[in-house]
């Protein structure tokens, strides 16, 4: 699992709780309101930080897609750079001893070749 994935992995299993119903009948009569009762009615509206919290989420999961998008421009990178060594390294053996280089070389290449054959010795 790759970190970026974290949140749409994690959004999948919040979701808000089902709202609580209680069936209550509001009585307007007024002998029954004159007394020192009082009730809180819950009304649904639009938050006005809700839009707000939206743009900060959703600023987060570019910023997050963002840095995955660079994570792999970097490991990219990487691999190009450790193909480089790795050839800097081949042209600097041959550098220093040409001839003891290639009879390695020649050598290490039948190795493979009896390996690819079947014939392992």
């Amino acid at each position: 699992m790759v970190f970026p994935q974290l949140p749409d992995l994690l959004n999948a299993h919040l979701h808000p709780m089902d709202p609580i119903v209680i069936n209550y009948t509001i009585r307007v009569d007024k002998p029954y309101n004159m007394s020192d009762l009082a009730y809180d009615i819950e009304v649904e509206s639009d938050d006005p930080i809700s839009s707000t919290m939206a743009s900060i989420v959703n600023g987060n999961m570019n910023t997050v897609k963002e840095i995955g998008l660079i994570d792999d421009k970097i490991v990219g990178i990487i691999q190009n750079i450790n193909t480089f060594k790795l050839k800097r390294d081949f042209m600097l053996a041959f550098i220093k001893s040409p001839i003891d280089f290639i009879e390695q070389w020649v050598a290490s290449q039948s190795r493979d070749l009896e390996v690819k054959r079947g014939r392992n010795q």
